[in-house]
Formats: C-alpha cells, structure tokens, sequence
C-alpha cells in the first residue's frame, strides 16, 4: 500500500497502474486502493489525484476487481 502513495507527487499514470495492479495481488482491496489515492491526492492536488484514480480505475477494471461502466 505505501508504493501506490509515494513519491509525492503522484508518479506517472504508467506506475500507478503498475503499483496497483501490485497492491491487488498482494490483497489490498479496492477500498483501500481508493483510501490510499484519495489521502495522496490532499497532498498532491486534486488534478494529480483524478490522474490517479483514472489511472487505477482502469487497472480494476481489467484486474476484475470493479465492473466496468455502462458503455465502456
């Protein structure tokens, strides 16, 4: 879970995908991907946070972790 918050800034989408596709395989759930992102982004900005939940968003989606969105 401490990889996909730091380094603050928010590293490129490329390793957050990377480091939550990590965090998945080691058993972080879901909620505390979104817990750990969300603490991130009051420190990084909001414009890097949204980068990073759309960056991980993706990452669940392929993973299976969330159903994708209508029309996606």
């Amino acid at each position: 879970m401490y990889m996909i918050d730091l380094p603050p800034p928010f590293p490129s989408p490329a390793e957050i995908k990377l480091h939550v596709k990590g965090a998945l395989a080691n058993g972080v759930t879901v909620g505390e991907i979104k817990e750990i992102l969300l603490h991130a982004t009051v420190y990084c900005g909001i414009p890097a946070g949204l980068d990073a939940f759309k960056a991980a968003h993706e990452v669940l989606v392929k993973e299976g972790a969330l159903a994708a969105k209508p029309g996606e």
